[in-house]
């Protein structure tokens, strides 16, 4: 699910979760991807350092 919402160029984005996921709980990962995702987006364009 997370690469689905990563991925959103990609047609198997907008298909619905898995039955094991309540709503709020597909909400949550959904928002969860997306914050990682910026931040992923954040520290790459800053050229933050990766420690070891």
């Amino acid at each position: 699910m997370a690469e689905q919402v990563t991925q959103i160029h990609s047609p198997a984005a907008h298909s619905a979760p898995a039955d094991a996921l309540t709503a709020e709980q597909a909400s949550a990962v959904a928002w969860l991807a997306v914050v990682m995702n910026a931040w992923n987006r954040v520290a790459i364009t800053s050229h933050y350092p990766v420690g070891p």
